[in-house]
């Protein structure tokens, strides 16, 4: 896969991930989700994990750059 096809495809999912996010957080704190035993906090706990994936893939490679190193060698 060339390096730009496979960066729109990692933004994409990024920002798929994202309104996923935006969407159970919104329900959390304004949809009354908040007051429903288990569920609620499930809301909550979604949204977070979703925005920590989103800032993963979008900066995959500065991420990777230190972890990639070590494992190679590389200066």
């Amino acid at each position: 896969m060339k390096a730009s096809a496979a960066l729109a495809a990692r933004l994409s999912t990024a920002a798929a991930i994202a309104v996923s996010g935006y969407i159970h957080a919104d329900l959390y704190l304004n949809g009354g989700y908040r007051h429903i035993h288990i569920i609620g906090t499930a809301f909550l706990l979604q949204a977070g994990g979703a925005f920590a994936v989103t800032l993963l893939l979008a900066a995959w490679r500065l991420a990777m750059r230190k972890p990639a190193k070590g494992l190679t060698g590389a200066e």
